[in-house]
């Protein structure tokens, strides 16, 4: 399926003004929580999961060179970079995530192997064949053309290099509730959910080859928007409507049950490589 790209979303600045909203949401996190039957008891340790889960998809060896695209506040790339002894590189286009990011790998003693950069994630500054693997860690989302960032992320590839996306997917056929929710979060500029079928052709458009594709949304998105359920009972105590958004608190707080619930939307790890030669 293709679909004519948005206009430029200017997603940091929205990260920026918005950010520490966005991690109080998700109680410290910037990403979707993977929750294993009853041995997950917490959104923390959930997040920490869904991490685990991309660290295990990409398959890097020890000494080799990830990108991670969007990189957030830095959380993922750091868990990785000890978690494989690699060397991370995260690119992000708000200021305020990248120097929280980059406090936080000096604070774990990883700034020599983890650096973080201002750059766009539609027109990376890196040569041809710079990174062994790659990641978009739920920041696709927040892209105008997912094509053009794939298609970016696989030149960066070197061969055989593999590239792990976790997003936002559409799962079933109900247009109403999906359009309410991308109604509910265009304001923060979260572009359209495709299916699986859409993303296999996009990977394929961008010249990468898909591995794998895991819809995890029974363990993550219903226990995932719990949490933020619970979380915005009380953020209105702390953080204002956002501009344009009256009675964003409340029509939250009324959307968020049914979003949920429904079977409409879920969320996805996906796993492409670079073919070689």
């Amino acid at each position: 399926m293709t679909r004519a790209p948005r206009p430029s979303p200017g997603a940091g600045e929205i990260h920026d003004e918005h950010g520490d909203m966005f991690t109080a949401l998700l109680d410290g996190s910037l990403h979707f929580g993977l929750w294993d039957d009853a041995t997950t008891r917490t959104m923390r340790e959930a997040a920490d999961n869904m991490t685990d889960l991309m660290i295990e998809k990409l398959a890097v060896e020890p000494g080799q060179s990830v990108l991670d695209i969007g990189c957030g506040i830095g959380e993922p790339a750091v868990r990785l970079a000890r978690a494989r002894n690699v060397d991370v590189v995260g690119v992000n286009v708000s200021r305020q995530q990248l120097a929280a990011a980059t406090e936080r790998a000096a604070a774990e003693g990883l700034q020599d192997r983890v650096r973080f950069e201002f750059a766009d994630a539609l027109d990376l500054p890196f040569p041809p064949e710079s990174f062994d693997a790659a990641w978009l860690f739920e920041s696709l989302l927040h892209m105008p053309d997912r094509l053009r960032a794939l298609s970016q992320a696989a030149r960066v590839l070197r061969p055989g290099g593999r590239l792990a996306v976790a997003d936002f997917i559409r799962r079933g056929p109900d247009l109403d509730e999906q359009t309410a929710v991308e109604e509910r979060l265009a304001g923060f500029h979260i572009s359209e959910m495709p299916t699986l079928e859409d993303y296999a052709e996009t990977v394929a458009e961008a010249g990468l080859v898909m591995v794998e594709a895991i819809d995890v949304s029974d363990r993550s998105w219903r226990q995932t928007l719990a949490a933020v359920q619970d979380n915005v009972a009380r953020l209105p105590h702390t953080f204002a409507d956002p501009p344009g958004e009256e009675d964003y608190w409340a029509n939250a707080r009324a959307a968020l049950p049914r979003i949920a619930d429904g079977s409409a939307l879920g969320y996805a790890v996906f796993v492409a490589a670079k073919p070689r030669g």
